[in-house]
């Protein structure tokens, strides 16, 4: 259910495939007027509604009290959705914001620089820590503990980890249904 009131949120139910839905470049270019209307709409009226901030008249006229009220939420929510527009902005377009910035700042040179290997022989994969000896590790540290993947990240560099998922029912899960205990795949 999560995951789908995400792809929802993301996606406003516009399907596609795979990573990049069609969906996602809708709310981005709908999130891109709306950042237009923001900004036009400050820099047209900001003036004369910093004038009459606070001022929510009541009285008979009933249009003007929920104009100074609608003013007063306006500013004080625009903060808000500054944020929320430019971070779906950014969230659609990412891949074409990295382009740019490859094209035009790095040129030949790579966008994300990689360490290689900090620790002896971290970047030859055939030193890694077979599987077995992990789980083995892990059932020292935990017998009650069932492994039941592991995941591998950033082999090549120092922080090499070896992330392995499993159960305990003694204890809380820091994930959907899983527990984890996080390795360096190199020494255990």
């Amino acid at each position: 259910m999560a995951n789908l009131i995400d792809l929802l949120h993301q996606t406003a139910g516009i399907s596609g495939n795979g990573h990049h839905h069609f969906g996602v470049y809708v709310m981005g270019a709908v999130s891109a007027l709306y950042a237009l209307a923001l900004f036009s709409g400050v820099i047209l009226l900001l003036p004369t509604l910093v004038k009459d901030f606070f001022a929510v008249r009541q009285g008979k006229n009933l249009k003007r009290f929920w104009l100074d009220t609608h003013n007063v939420i306006g500013i004080t929510s625009l903060p808000f959705h500054i944020v929320i527009t430019l971070a779906v902005i950014v969230f659609a377009f990412h891949d074409q914001f990295y382009d740019a910035q490859q094209k035009g700042v790095y040129g030949d040179r790579p966008l994300f620089e990689r360490s290689v290997g900090g620790q002896p022989g971290a970047s030859h994969v055939e030193n890694l820590l077979m599987p077995a000896e992990l789980v083995a590790r892990v059932r020292e540290i935990s017998p009650e503990f069932t492994p039941r993947e592991i995941q591998y990240g950033r082999l090549s560099d120092t922080n090499a980890s070896a992330r392995i998922a499993g159960e305990n029912s003694a204890h809380m899960v820091r994930g959907a249904n899983r527990g984890f205990v996080t390795f360096d795949p190199y020494t255990g």
